[in-house]
C-alpha cells in the first residue's frame, strides 16, 4: 500500500474532479471528518446509509413549535348552518414549506342522551386576517348521524405554504333536533404542531 500526501488536490482541467471509479470505497479512519465550508453544496444524489450513525443539527422533519387553544363550556347549534364553536389555535409558520398537523380532542360530546341528534364538523382557517374559509370538506368534514356521548380525536394535515399567522377554527352544523356540544365543566384542545421541511 502506498501512501500520497499533499495539502491540496484540484482537476487538471475545467472544475470537474473524480474520485475513484465506479464500486470503489473510499474510507475515513475513526476520528477523520469531512468540512463542508459554509456556502459551500453537497450535492447527493445516491443513497445515504445511516445505519449506526449519530445524526445531529438537523432541522428537517423537526417540530418547530407546538400551540394550543382552549374551550370550556356548553353550547348548542340547531341550525343548518355551520356555527364557530370559539375552539381556534393561531399559529405562524417559520417556513412556506412546513406543515401544520391540527389535532382535535376532548372527552366527548353529549345529544342529551336520547341518540336522536346528529352532528357535523368541519375545520376552517383564516389567513392573515383574511377571514375564515372552509377547509376542503372531504378531508376536514366528519359526521355523526345520530350519537350520544362520544369521546373524540381527530387529525389533520395542512400545508399552508405562508409565513402569515393562521387561526385553526372548528365550527359545527346541527343534522337534526338541538345538538349540546362541549360539556360543562370539560376542557377541549385545539393544538396545532409546525413540522419543519
Amino acid at each position: 500500500m502506498s501512501e500520497v500526501k499533499t495539502n491540496k488536490i484540484s482537476p487538471r482541467s475545467g472544475t470537474a474532479f473524480t474520485l475513484g471509479d465506479s464500486g470503489d470505497t473510499f474510507s475515513i479512519p475513526s476520528g477523520g471528518e469531512i468540512d463542508i465550508a459554509s456556502g459551500a453544496t453537497l450535492d447527493i444524489n445516491g443513497t445515504v446509509d445511516f445505519a449506526g450513525a449519530t445524526v445531529s443539527n438537523l432541522s428537517a422533519g423537526k417540530i418547530g413549535q407546538v400551540l394550543f387553544g382552549t374551550k370550556t363550556g356548553s353550547n348548542t347549534v340547531t341550525t343548518a348552518a355551520y356555527v364557530d364553536t370559539g375552539l381556534n389555535v393561531t399559529i405562524t409558520p417559520s417556513a412556506t414549506s412546513s406543515k401544520i398537523i391540527l389535532m382535535l380532542n376532548g372527552p366527548d360530546w353529549d345529544s342529551a342522551g336520547d341518540g336522536s341528534r346528529g352532528l357535523v364538523q368541519k375545520f376552517y382557517k383564516n389567513v392573515g386576517g383574511a377571514g375564515d374559509a372552509a377547509i376542503d370538506a372531504s378531508l376536514t368534514e366528519y359526521r355523526w348521524p345520530y350519537f350520544s356521548i362520544i369521546p373524540y380525536c381527530r387529525t389533520y394535515i395542512d400545508s399552508p405554504s405562508t409565513t402569515s399567522a393562521i387561526e385553526y377554527s372548528l365550527y359545527v352544523q346541527a343534522v337534526t333536533n338541538t345538538v349540546y356540544y362541549f360539556r360543562d365543566g370539560r376542557t377541549y384542545q385545539l393544538i396545532a404542531m409546525e413540522v419543519l421541511a
